[in-house]
């Protein structure tokens, strides 16, 4: 009988958590951007305080979680050569996501996507998204 963990095991591991850290990095840096022109600009400040107000707010966490997810694909696709994306990596790819941003949460800096289950479903959603064409069985 053959080990079901052992796929798991076999996963490209250390690329994976590259390019999940990669994708939380340019979230980083799209919230440093934010920051300051919220900190510099009266009418990013207006407009930052309109977009995050509760009835929009879970809607934004929803669609950067998306956006990292595919951007994460992305990274793994054009930077990552030497992995062969399939369903499984995906998966994997998610596993490390959600690692990274527990991370970046443990900074107690503020941060546009909090460790929740909204943006659980956005990171899923963004990776199958991007990566379906490595849907392979």
């Amino acid at each position: 009988m053959s080990n079901p963990l052992r796929r798991i095991k076999q996963l490209p591991w250390l690329p994976l958590f590259q390019t999940a850290g990669y994708a939380v990095i340019g979230l980083f840096a799209v919230e440093l951007l934010l920051w300051w022109g919220d900190s510099r600009l009266p009418f990013v400040a207006r407009a930052n305080a309109l977009i995050f107000s509760p009835p929009l707010d879970l809607l934004i966490v929803l669609s950067i979680a998306i956006g990292v997810g595919a951007l994460a694909v992305h990274l793994l696709d054009h930077f990552q050569r030497q992995i062969f994306i399939n369903l499984g990596v995906l998966w994997g790819l998610i596993a490390c996501l959600v690692v990274m941003v527990w991370v970046r949460s443990l900074s107690g800096i503020p941060s546009l996507l909090p460790p929740s289950q909204v943006a659980l479903m956005g990171l899923i959603i963004g990776v199958f998204w991007r990566g379906k064409n490595h849907w392979r069985w």
